[in-house]
């Protein structure tokens, strides 16, 4: 870690990936989770929203930011968790939610309701495709 100053939001990490890199994830998968995959760890830093948008060579701002997309396989809350100052500027955010277990600690559409409730958000849509059981999208608007 630096001690300039430059470190704030920085953090260790450890990434679960696999050369099907789609399910790559700062989160454990569960032991029976595709068995078919080859999992390796690597360590990283990680750096939370806020710490990562003023500190972009684009100068943006945390207000720049009006709607954002996640699907970072199951970690999205735990990236959310490090974004409250861009989050009061979102209007609308759509996220993927893994149906079945997939991974350790995995939020569920619950976990997401009260995060953005008590944030000012509702969830005004949600669908998962025919041709996928294991996953859907969700989307919450801010009240």
């Amino acid at each position: 870690m630096r001690s300039d100053g430059r470190d704030r939001g920085r953090r260790d990490g450890r990434l679960v990936q696999n050369r099907h890199f789609e399910a790559s994830s700062l989160s454990r998968p569960l032991a029976n989770d595709l068995p078919e995959f080859q999992w390796t760890q690597v360590q990283t830093e990680t750096r939370t929203l806020d710490a990562i948008v003023p500190g972009s060579a684009h100068a943006w701002k945390p207000e720049d930011f009006t709607y954002r997309r996640m699907n970072i396989q199951a970690s999205e809350l735990r990236a959310l968790q490090g974004g409250e100052l861009v989050l009061k500027h979102i209007r609308a955010i759509l996220l993927e939610l893994n149906l079945e277990p997939r991974y350790d600690n995995q939020p569920t559409k619950d976990d997401f309701d009260v995060f953005f409730g008590s944030r000012g958000f509702a969830c005004t849509f949600a669908h998962h495709g025919t041709n996928s059981t294991d996953h859907a999208n969700l989307l919450y608007r801010r009240r």
